[in-house]
C-alpha cells in the first residue's frame, strides 16, 4: 500500500509544507494544528518574558506569577544571597 505525502498551508508563514512539519490537532478538520511546528515555536519564544525573580513566563500569566508563592520564595533568596555577599 502506498503513501501519500499530505501537504499543508500554514496560516503563519503561508508556505506549503509537508503535514509532519505541524503539530497534531484533533479541534481541526484534518487534524493538524493550522500553524507549522516553527511559527508556534517562535510565538511561544516572543511572548516569554523573564520576570524580576529570574523565572520566564509567558506574559499572559505574568500577572499571576507574580501573586504565587513561587515568585516570592524567588525574590527572596535572590535577596538573601546579596545580603550574604555584601556582608563579606
Amino acid at each position: 500500500m502506498e503513501e501519500t505525502i499530505k501537504f499543508k498551508r500554514c496560516s503563519k508563514c503561508k508556505t506549503l509544507k509537508e503535514v509532519s512539519r505541524f503539530y497534531k490537532n484533533r479541534v481541526f478538520k484534518d487534524g493538524y494544528h493550522n500553524q507549522c511546528i516553527l511559527c508556534q515555536m517562535s510565538n511561544f519564544a516572543r511572548q516569554r518574558v523573564e520576570c524580576e525573580c529570574g523565572k520566564y513566563v509567558l506574559q499572559f500569566y505574568m500577572k499571576d506569577h507574580l501573586n504565587t508563592r513561587l515568585h516570592f520564595k524567588t525574590l527572596n533568596q535572590l535577596e538573601n544571597g546579596r545580603n550574604r555577599n555584601s556582608v563579606k
